[in-house]
């Protein structure tokens, strides 16, 4: 029974899947005889095979055996069906067992697909368990050659391993793969290299495993699976699809590196194409979503690199020259200048970005209205070009091209243009670089026509909220409503969470941490600091409660210490040490900014200065045990309490 079977972790995966599969193998043989005289034969059988021979009349001889075990294989498999999983593949085991030598064959099949049916449904460790008992059976020999696995059964599995999520499970993936490669790459694994051609070959299983690796957010095993197919040993040619999964990988990823890693296997492409161009070669023609990839991993990578932008639309242009020299795959479409524009809104040039937006948008309407329906503008594309303008700190176009999507979709109905939530949270996110005056008044007047909608395309999220609070948080040393207004925000979320349940309402930690900062640049110091200090009990309460949404971090910290620095209080130290422990609890890493506040906090404690020093100059020594480097306002701090 499956139940028997151990995991080994120490053992390496070939012994773990030879002792597994022996402990299933001896168990069912141990159980046959018992199942037989309890049950009969393990398919059900009609009445008179269950009589003595001698009591069976002989009828003429009608060639109807064939048809009696198609009815016993037909009902067989629909009894399986009911069964839960683990029951259903000890039948089936013990029917195969019992009947290897069936001319007809008509049990195996069941078997044979059984795996990936059960990684289908999501049984990864009763699928792979079975594919250790095909395993074991294949290498036995004898009249089980039939239970080879193949590409498609470990792809399968694997697959369900990554979707699973359970504890370990990458643990199993690297075990699977490495027996795969192992299986398929080595030349003494028993294959023979024309029965098993197919199994090396099969670039559909290869390239769903790295389409599933990419979609976990593996992109080191995508790349070596990439790798193995590409090697001469595997028997197994990489096509586009393989290509495309690997940079989709790479897109996903958005670390650092990763988008220059995908122009480069782009250009590997291009040399195996366009330079060695012939019918061999066409299978790697990189198409219209290889591009848009490679562009939208540039897009993600602009906060590491500085010229992401260029890059992206540098490739976009290069797609528009091969389209005009004949290339159809790669006619650039409207995700191609929507990503582009995306880049751009999110680039580290933010004097050009709003401009570069708008000459893209330009084209596409230029392009669009001369005919070509595949760079149509849509709400992606507008929302972009919004946050563009945000990031040029350019509320007059932003305002014009609100208004122009609104004015289009009040007049076509088309609901590829209707504006949506980021449609909004992209304007109120104009009004809160522009710096102007009426600024939170006009995203506060946003922020209530999407509340008082009836539409669920726009009703507001926590990103809405949260960006009109922290509007009012940075002019609450200027606006002495600016607390006020702030309150009220975070009692209409509580309001609407506490009312409709929709986690779209729901405070966080950014929610609670922007309050507290709003009332500490408020003039009531003295209110101040109570209010901010009770915020943050209310945070860590819901933490330690369960809710991960809450957990405090730097900045919330910082905040409080901020709070009683400012307020001059003898108890500034003594709170200040408090917080502190409470970091190490909540497992948030002090940094420069926050141990200079508690050396400061701790100069305050006039009482006890001599205490408080010592407790200063430990911080100090403190921060170089923690490799945190001390800046010009540590000295200066550390010198005025010397």
């Amino acid at each position: 029974m499956y139940t028997s079977i151990i995991d080994q972790k120490q053992l390496p995966m070939q012994r773990q899947r030879q002792r597994r599969a022996a402990i299933m193998v001896s168990s069912t043989s141990c159980n046959m005889s018992t199942q037989q005289k309890q049950h009969g034969s393990i398919i059900t059988s009609n009445d008179d095979d269950e009589k003595p021979a001698s009591s069976i009349k002989r009828q003429p001889q009608k060639n109807t055996k064939k048809n009696n075990n198609s009815n016993k294989i037909h009902n067989f498999h629909t009894n399986l069906r009911k069964l839960p999983a683990r029951e259903a593949e000890d039948k089936l085991f013990h029917a195969v067992h019992q009947y290897e030598v069936d001319p007809t064959n008509s049990l195996k099949p069941l078997l044979w697909h059984r795996p990936e049916q059960l990684a289908q449904m999501g049984a990864a460790r009763e699928a792979q368990e079975l594919l250790d008992v095909m395993h074991h059976l294949y290498d036995e020999g004898r009249h089980y050659h039939w239970l080879r696995p193949q590409v498609t059964h470990y792809s399968s599995i694997i697959n369900a391993w990554m979707r699973s999520g359970e504890a370990g499970y990458l643990d199993q993936v690297d075990g699977l793969l490495q027996e795969m490669e192992d299986l398929f790459s080595s030349p003494s694994c028993g294959l023979s290299s024309v029965a098993d051609a197919d199994a090396r070959s099969n670039q559909i299983a290869y390239n769903k495993l790295i389409h599933g690796l990419a979609k976990a957010g593996e992109l080191e095993r995508a790349e070596r699976m990439l790798e193995q197919m590409s090697s001469s040993s595997s028997g197994c040619v990489p096509d586009i699809v393989s290509f495309n999964g690997v940079l989709h990988a790479l897109a996903k990823s958005g670390k650092r590196g990763s988008a220059q890693r995908a122009e480069e296997l782009l250009q590997r492409l291009e040399v195996m194409h366009y330079e060695q161009n012939s019918n061999a070669n066409e299978i790697v023609r990189p198409d219209l979503y290889t591009y848009n990839t490679v562009i939208d991993a540039w897009a993600k990578s602009c906060k590491y690199e500085p010229d992401a932008a260029e890059r992206a639309e540098a490739l976009l242009r290069r797609m528009e020259e091969m389209y005009a020299s004949g290339n159809k795959s790669v006619k650039p479409d409207t995700v191609s200048y929507t990503t582009v524009i995306d880049a751009w809104s999110k680039s580290g040039n933010k004097a050009v970005a709003g401009e570069r937006a708008d000459a893209l948008l330009k084209s596409m309407d230029d392009m669009f209205l001369s005919g070509n329906e595949d760079v149509k503008p849509n709400v992606f594309t507008f929302t972009a070009c919004l946050n563009a303008f945000a990031a040029s700190n350019d509320p007059a176009r932003a305002e014009a091209l609100f208004e122009r999507m609104h004015r289009m979709f009040d007049a076509t109905g088309n609901e590829d243009i209707r504006p949506s939530v980021e449609t909004y949270n992209a304007m109120i996110k104009v009004w809160a670089h522009s710096g102007r005056d009426d600024a939170p008044e006009q995203a506060q007047a946003l922020l209530s026509s999407m509340n008082e909608s009836s539409k669920p395309m726009i009703m507001p999220n926590v990103i809405s909220f949260n960006t009109v609070l922290n509007m009012w948080a940075l002019r609450a040393c200027t606006r002495p409503d600016a607390v006020e207004r702030a309150e009220d925000i975070v009692k209409v979320m509580e309001s609407l969470y506490e009312d409709k349940g929709d986690p779209r309402y729901k405070p966080n930690e950014r929610t609670y941490t922007t309050l507290m900062k709003c009332w500490l640049r408020s003039s009531g110091v003295r209110d101040a600091v109570e209010r901010v200090d009770n915020l943050f009990e209310v945070m860590r309460k819901m933490y330690h409660g369960g809710d991960s949404d809450f957990k405090p971090n730097h900045i919330s910290y910082l905040t409080v210490m901020i709070a009683w620095v400012k307020c001059e209080s003898t108890d500034a130290g003594r709170r200040t040490e408090e917080l502190l422990s409470q970091m190490q609890m909540d497992g948030v890493r002090p940094n420069t900014a926050i141990i200079n506040c508690a050396i400061e906090a701790l100069s305050q404690c006039t009482d006890n200065f001599d205490e408080a020093v010592v407790q200063a100059e430990k911080l100090l020594f403190t921060m170089n045990d923690m490799d945190i480097q001390p800046n010009e306002n540590t000295l200066k701090i550390m010198h005025n309490i010397w």
